[in-house]
């Protein structure tokens, strides 16, 4: 008698970011200025990234924020005083 077996194994990897030391550090941009973060990052299956602005999952206009399978991207374009404030990043693996 012969038997086959298949096996499905599936290897999670936690998410990691890479900060390099402009993110050690506040950011002061004059009214009107750009500028554009990219963060390489790791993670299997692919993490939820999520955004918040002074605690609120809400961005102001001038953020903008995308990602791919190796790095999250925030763009400040055209930023105004009132664009000022703390952004948080939050990575995690959602189960199902």
């Amino acid at each position: 008698m012969k038997f086959t077996i298949s096996l499905f194994l599936i290897i999670e990897v936690a998410p990691e970011v890479t900060f390099d030391d402009e993110w050690n550090k506040k950011v002061i941009l004059r009214a009107g200025s750009t500028r554009t973060y990219k963060l390489p990052y790791i993670g299997y299956p692919e993490p939820k990234i999520t955004w918040t602005y002074n605690d609120v999952p809400h961005l102001p206009e001038a953020i903008t924020t995308s990602a791919d399978d190796k790095e999250i991207v925030i763009a400040l374009k055209n930023v105004a005083r009132t664009d000022g404030g703390v952004y948080e990043l939050k990575v995690w693996i959602v189960k199902d």
